[in-house]
């Protein structure tokens, strides 16, 4: 008997019937062992020995496998064909080893694709483990945790509220820091447009104002309203012709099938969907022997996977979609390694696999690896001027024509920005035609900030930048948001008061490793090591004697010295000029102190230098700019049932209104759907006197009441709850609605245990469009969909978990089925029987 281990059990279950009985197969769930979360897990004063800890979840697994390789004549390591897969093969090597139950062969195969085929021509040429890939994994595994355990405790003792750092990971959050910057220090600029919309042949297009008074006009030309509406009265008085029409012709390549970085791009443009959830995905669509294997910077499909294609586009289109030779592509990414292939269908006359998330991603990577081997698109860029009489005004209309869609008519690569004019279409325009005028438009605009990154955006530029791996990429996303780095919103990052203060602590003391050519640097060292080019335990040394140094020169340095450097880095930031010739560090409640960045037990915030006569403190993102706001108390008005006043403050947790002064003052805080410059008197009243009594039930005769709790608006009554969708209905919901409103709470959660308020809302299941809750329940907090609670993982803190998250631990628990009785419910039936 052969024992074959892989990293799944699916894949293990799908290999097991393809080897038939000569073969066990079994699944070590992922890595079995890693570097211990402690001090001397990595020893650099010995070769940078490690300790490595089998995880204590996988003992059972470990048991099985052990068990079943003293009974095998040969060991077949059959995990992932990547730096991971090998690590996790070297892993189960090293375990079987130590514990005497090593077959006396062993054997390393690697697939790139879980079919039939596939795996059985794999079993033909087995090979050893490669030596210089576990070398790379080791020095990878080393120095991000030399960094993460080197600097974090740097970070805890020197900036407080900080959390952690790590080698890819700071390097992507400055990347986000830094467009933020960019946009701050942008100034817009006023321009204007002038257009035409004319017609032709029953079509309308739009003709732009390029010339006026015999003048060119450039994008920020017309730069006031008076010009623009002079410019718009000479179109208007114009009857224009054509001038001259030019065409050109153009080629359009299809793009290569997906990468790894390609396809997280690509996903999040059309299907919404973020880097963890598109890998998640994936990796289920490989293990069900769907598509190849997900975690490559390769773009070269092989030469039967071309032919496979070209037949379905020859059977799926005529002759003229499939152009005279195959396509071959070259990767233009840094760093890249093309040693596997590209992401590809394993059968190209299956057009669609699974259902939901999983049939999107299958259309999706099918589409695109069956485009890449399709025709060129054949277009026709028109450029038409149109002059008035006197030829000092002439508008363009630009466009193109498909002449032949080619790959076009399957599939078209999407885009981070709007497509521009040269897209849009145009009616044939010859020489001496004359358009009809229907309107004429002056327009104003501003110029615009570079635009914050997206999970693609900044994928992309990680890869361009040579920065992390793409198999990296969502994990090192998914930790920034973990961390509260940074923050989602219209899925574009922003980055937190913590992250920006991360990245200046890191700029200001640890500016090279931050930087991107260093970091860019180092993963070519890594790759070299992965090559055979260079040894792991020498580029570890040469990094580990410059970076020990640095930390422990930062670590003597005092806090308060710390907190000066990043208050003079962050000026720009926390105190900006506001125009007015004043200085923005004076005090605004003392007058005559100066502002100044202070670190506290709960993060850093700004304080007055005449502290403690003078008490004024405010949070870092009130910084008197536009984003900003009034940092001291401010008086909205009198209560006039205790005559006491009401003001608006700031606290740790943000922006509220009180009422009276001293420690039995009522406070409220202001949700986030009442915009603070509506906040007045009467809001703020509105808030204060909150819960709100609407009535007694008819049927029990106890109250209902509406308030506003840690996690939103809600409704209670009786130990039951039910959300409400905003602030509004807190105040407007009658008696009828809220009666229905919590039936309808009571029935969706399933009666009495479900009904409770959800601690949290994380939004729809991405497979069932199902509502997931996050509830505290008599155990701990858990997750669900109504049907299936799923326990959160100790280590998963209740205010970190995500969407994706949840939803996998939903499936994972349903996929188990009814939980099973324990020896306690045994025991009491028993007892009650006798």
């Amino acid at each position: 008997m052969k024992l074959v281990v892989v990293e799944s059990p699916a894949k293990a279950k799908t290999i097991e019937k393809y080897l038939g009985g000569d073969y066990r197969v079994l699944a070590s769930f992922g890595h079995v062992r890693d570097l211990p979360a402690k001090d001397g897990s990595v020893d650099p004063d010995q070769g940078f020995a490690m300790e490595w800890e089998t995880y204590p979840d996988k003992a059972r697994q470990l048991k099985a496998i052990t068990d079943e390789a003293k009974k095998a004549d040969a060991l077949i390591l059959a995990t992932d064909p990547d730096r991971e897969g090998e690590a996790i093969s070297w892993h189960v090597q090293e375990v079987l080893g130590k514990r005497r139950a090593l077959p006396p062969k062993v054997e390393r195969v690697t697939f790139n694709a879980i079919t039939k085929s596939a795996v059985s021509e794999a079993m033909l040429h087995p090979r050893a483990l490669d030596e210089d890939l576990i070398d790379a994994y080791r020095a990878r595994r080393a120095l991000d945790y030399l960094v993460g355990f080197t600097l974090s405790p740097v970070l805890w003792r020197k900036l407080p509220g900080a959390k952690s750092a790590g080698r890819v990971q700071s390097v992507a959050l400055r990347l986000i820091v830094d467009r933020e910057r960019e946009i701050e220090l942008f100034r817009p600029q006023e321009y204007w447009s002038v257009a035409a919309i004319m017609e032709a042949d029953g079509q309308e297009f739009l003709a732009r104002l390029v010339r006026w008074r015999g003048e060119k006009v450039d994008r920020l030309s017309i730069k006031d309203e008076a010009s623009a509406m002079a410019a718009k009265a000479a179109v208007e008085a114009g009857r224009f012709t054509v001038s001259t029409v030019e065409t050109k012709p153009q080629l359009r390549n299809p793009p290569p099938p997906f990468t790894t970085s390609t396809l997280q791009q690509e996903a999040a443009r059309k299907l919404g969907f973020s880097a963890s959830h598109t890998m998640r995905i994936a990796q289920s669509l490989y293990e069900d022997g769907a598509i190849t294997y997900m975690r490559t910077d390769g773009v070269q499909m092989a030469p039967e996977a071309i032919s496979a294609a070209r037949r379905a586009i020859a059977e799926r289109y005529d002759a003229g979609y499939v152009p005279d030779k195959p396509r071959i592509y070259e990767t233009k990414a840094k760093n890249a390694q093309e040693a596997h292939e590209a992401i590809r269908p394993t059968d190209f006359t299956r057009q669609h696999a699974g259902s939901g998330d999983h049939a999107r991603l299958y259309e999706l990577i099918f589409k695109r690896a069956l485009a890449s081997q399709m025709a060129s698109a054949r277009l026709e860029r028109t450029t038409a001027d149109l002059a008035d009489g006197t030829g000092q005004t002439v508008l363009r209309a630009t466009g193109q024509v498909v002449l032949f869609p080619g790959f076009l008519a399957l599939y078209e690569e999407g885009r981070d920005d709007p497509e521009d004019e040269e897209s849009r279409r145009l009616p044939r325009l010859r020489e001496g035609d004359a358009p009809a005028k229907k309107k004429v438009e002056a327009e104003q605009h501003f110029t615009q900030p570079p635009p914050r990154y997206s999970e693609a955006s900044l994928v992309k530029k990680m890869e361009e930048l040579g920065i992390g791996r793409p198999s990296t990429y969502a994990s090192v996303l998914q930790t920034l948001k973990d961390r509260n780095y940074v923050r989602l919103e219209k899925n574009r990052f922003l980055p937190e008061e913590s992250g920006r203060l991360v990245t200046a602590f890191l700029e200001r003391f640890f500016e090279r490793y931050v930087s991107y050519d260093f970091t860019a640097e180092l993963e070519e060292e890594l790759d070299d090591i992965s090559g055979g080019r260079a040894d792991w335990q020498q580029v570890l040394d040469e990094f580990w004697r410059d970076f020990k140094p640095k930390t422990a020169e930062v670590m003597e340095s005092k806090p308060s010295e710390i907190t000066a450097q990043i208050d003079e880095f962050l000026a720009p930031y926390l105190f900006p000029d506001k125009g007015d010739g004043t200085d923005p560090r004076l005090c605004p409640s003392c007058g005559t102190g100066r502002l100044g960045l202070r670190g506290g037990r709960f993060g850093a915030f700004v304080a007055c230098s005449n502290y403690p006569e003078c008490k004024f403190t405010r949070r870092l993102g009130q910084n008197g700019s536009a984003n900003g706001g009034d940092e001291g108390p401010t008086v909205l008005g009198t209560d006039p049932q205790s005559g006491e006043d009401v003001s608006l403050r700031s606290g740790r947790f943000g922006r509220y209104v009180q009422l009276g002064d001293g420690k039995e003052a009522k406070r409220a805080s202001i949700p986030k759907d009442v915009p603070e410059e509506n906040l007045d008197l009467d809001w703020a009243l509105k808030l204060l006197s909150l819960p709100r009594t609407i009535g007694d039930h008819p049927e029990t005769g106890r109250p209902i009441t509406a308030s506003i709790g840690r996690y939103g608006p809600y409704l209670a009554h009786d130990g039951k709850y039910a959300r409400l969708r905003s602030t509004a209905e807190v105040f407007e919901t009658g008696m009828n609605a809220a009666v229905a409103k919590l039936a309808d709470a009571a029935g969706r959660s399933g009666g009495t245990r479900g009904s409770r308020e959800p601690l949290k809302v994380l939004g729809k299941h991405p497979r069932t469009d199902v509502e997931i809750n996050l509830m505290e329940g008599r155990y701990g907090p858990y997750v669900t969909d109504g049907t299936t609670n799923a326990t959160l993982p100790r280590n998963l803190q209740p205010d970190a978990v995500t969407l994706e998250e949840a939803a996998q631990l939903i499936d994972d628990r349903a996929a188990k089925g009814p939980a099973k009785k324990g020896r306690g419910s045994r025991a009491k039936k028993s007892t009650k029987k006798g």
